[in-house]
């Protein structure tokens, strides 16, 4: 699994919109879909989401299959299937994070601390919530992922300042 791209903004609903679908041309927006020609989106639909499963715009993506609505409750904690069940995919090396460019370095590291200091039961990292929802599909494939790693932790320049190293 790979990390292409993600956008952490406080925007209004519309845009919100705008930016996972097919952009908005009078707001000068690319759309997720179209920039990335997405085959699959799992959109959680409670509470925020909810309303964005229920908007016009968004039905005839859920129809045709491409936004997959998903309901996360104390699922989220399973071990199985919630969010520490992704701990072997990044531990095996089976999720990529770009590191290429500046840019790159910059986003993967606010992506990085998240995952470091994420705890479950105490807070609700966003990032770590959108990683977790985009694997349910995956997971439902039942295919064994395949990669090669090195074996070593990771720990993100910022959270080794904070004292918070794994």
């Amino acid at each position: 699994m790979y990390l292409i791209d993600y956008l952490k903004v406080q925007t209004d609903y519309s845009r919100m919109l705008d930016i996972l679908l097919n952009g908005n041309k009078e707001y000068g927006l690319k759309g997720f879909i179209e920039m990335y020609n997405l085959t699959c989106i799992t959109l959680e639909k409670n509470n925020h989401g909810m309303m964005a499963v229920g908007d016009d715009r968004v039905m005839p993506y859920i129809k045709s299959g491409l936004i997959r609505p998903s309901y996360t409750g104390n699922n989220k904690l399973d071990l199985e299937v919630g969010v520490p069940a992704m701990a072997p995919m990044v531990e095996n090396g089976h999720f990529h994070i770009p590191y290429a460019t500046a840019a790159d370095e910059e986003k993967s590291e606010l992506f990085i601390t998240d995952m470091v200091e994420f705890h479950p039961k105490r807070d609700k990292r966003d990032l770590v919530m959108a990683l977790w929802l985009a694997t349910i599909p995956v997971r439902e494939l039942k295919r064994p992922y395949k990669a090669w790693s090195s074996g070593k932790r990771y720990v993100s320049p910022l959270s080794r300042a904070r004292g918070r190293a794994v």
